[in-house]
């Protein structure tokens, strides 16, 4: 049997688990809950403060062009490009593209397509009407579940110009590799 303590920890003789009984116990929002989390992430275009580029880069979250952008598999994610830098910076647009290998389509890795939604003002939108889309429209997102069985390393560019983005690490989450007492070769706990 569990008891509820003040502080949203649960334990019994059997097990420990975290738990909230209160919708507003934002330090523990989304543990031991079945649905999904939802996360939004600002996408803007600015200056490229290492290489120069003309085209600027992204910024996620208003950092420059961050590598290993940590995403949980199983969550889901708004990258919102609504932000009119997206639209003008450098004198062109530059719709958020995903691949597995840096550069997307520019180096030949393609498009990462699995999860993903293109919106233009709310509208779900295929790729290509994404990309033509783009500057006529006010919102502009990506919304992507990431599947379980997504690579652990993938990459966000942009749709007509090199150099602006960089990688995405996603992982099955700390919660979730803690249960998986196996997966880091640790047995016989538990």
């Amino acid at each position: 049997a569990f008891t509820t303590s003040r502080s949203g920890i649960q334990t019994s003789s059997a097990m420990v688990g975290i738990g909230t009984t209160n919708a507003d116990d934002n330090d523990l929002q989304g543990v031991g809950s079945s649905s999904t989390p939802t996360t939004t992430i600002a996408v803007t275009v600015a200056a490229d403060s290492v290489s120069g580029q003309a085209t600027g880069v992204f910024y996620l979250n208003g950092t420059e062009k961050p590598a290993n952008f940590s995403l949980i598999k199983g969550n889901t994610y708004i990258f919102d490009q609504s932000d009119n830098t997206n639209k003008v910076y450098g004198g062109a647009n530059h719709p958020l593209m995903f691949s597995t290998g840096s550069g997307g389509d520019h180096n030949g890795h393609g498009h990462y397509m699995t999860g993903i939604t293109y919106k233009l003002d709310g509208v779900a939108k295929t790729m290509m009407q994404y990309t033509n889309g783009f500057a006529a429209a006010t919102s502009r997102t990506v919304e992507w579940k990431v599947p379980a069985n997504a690579p652990a390393t993938l990459h966000y560019w942009c749709h007509h110009h090199t150099g602006q983005g960089n990688s995405l690490s996603l992982t099955d989450g700390a919660y979730l590799e803690l249960v998986n007492k196996n997966k880091f070769g640790v047995t016989g706990l538990g």
